[in-house]
C-alpha cells in the first residue's frame, strides 16, 4: 500500500493521536519546529531537521509563521538597484530534506571607494595633492576631472608666462606678458557683469627719464 496511507493496527507503523501511520509514511510534525520532517520508522517516529537557509555575511533571513525556508532576506547594502548579467542572477534549488540550498549569487558589487587608506561614500569628494583634480568617488570608482586654466590674452596674440600659483591653489594668478618683467599681468576676481578677459587688470614700471608726458594741446 501507499507509504502515506493509513495501515491497519497489525501491521509495523506508528499510532498517533488514534490515527495509524503505516511504515516509512510522513507524520505530523511539531507545529512550533517547521523545519522538523518526521516519518514512521519501525514503529517509532523518527525526525531530521531541513537546512535551507544561507548564511550571508550582513543578510538577515526572514521567515513566515510556519514555514521552515525564509521567504526574503534582509541585506544591509545600499538600498540600489544594479543591472545584472542574465548568468549572474541569482538562482536557486530546492534541497531534499538535510541538505544545505545551493545557491548562485550576483558578485557583490559596493560603491565606495578607498583612497590612501580611507573610506569615500558613493558622490563623496576626494581631496588630493593636486590642486587641479577635482575627483570624486562614482560607482566603486575614483573619477577626476582635471581643471583646466587657460592663458589669459591669448586671443590678442599676447605671450604670457604663467608665475607659480600660490600653494594649494590650482590656477596662477599672475603672468609675465610680451616685455618680460616690466609688464605684469594680474588676474583679479571677476564682478558678476564681467567676464575673465574684462578682469584682466594690466600694470606697467614708471615711465623712463627719456620718454615725455603727453602734452595737452592749448584751446
Amino acid at each position: 500500500p501507499d507509504s502515506t496511507a493509513v495501515g491497519a493496527p497489525d501491521q509495523y507503523g506508528c499510532s498517533i493521536e488514534n490515527r495509524f501511520y503505516p511504515e516509512g509514511a510522513q507524520v505530523p510534525s511539531n507545529p512550533h519546529k517547521p523545519c522538523e520532517l518526521c516519518y514512521c520508522i519501525r514503529n517509532m517516529t523518527t525526525c531530521v531537521m531541513q537546512e535551507c537557509t544561507l548564511h550571508i555575511d550582513g543578510c538577515q533571513p526572514i521567515y513566515n509563521k510556519g514555514v521552515c525556508c525564509p521567504v526574503r532576506y534582509d541585506c544591509d547594502h545600499e538600498k540600489e538597484e544594479f543591472p545584472q548579467l542574465e548568468d549572474e542572477m541569482t538562482t536557486t534549488v530546492r534541497p531534499t530534506p538535510g541538505f544545505i540550498l545551493t545557491t548562485t549569487m550576483t558578485p557583490s558589487i559596493s560603491t565606495d571607494c578607498v583612497h590612501n587608506g580611507e573610506a569615500y561614500a558613493d558622490g563623496a569628494m576626494i581631496i588630493t595633492d593636486k590642486p587641479c583634480e577635482h575627483c570624486y568617488c562614482m560607482r566603486g570608482d575614483i573619477v577626476c576631472a582635471v581643471q583646466e586654466c587657460g592663458t589669459p590674452l591669448e586671443n590678442e596674440g599676447k605671450n604670457c608666462t604663467a608665475m607659480a600659483p600660490e600653494p594649494g591653489m590650482c590656477c596662477p594668478d599672475t603672468y609675465i606678458c610680451d616685455g618680460g618683467m616690466d609688464q605684469v599681468t594680474t588676474l583679479r576676481p571677476a564682478a558678476d557683469d564681467q567676464t575673465a578677459e574684462e578682469a584682466v587688470a594690466t600694470t606697467k614700471a614708471p615711465a623712463t627719464s627719456d620718454e615725455s608726458a603727453p602734452s595737452e594741446e592749448d584751446d
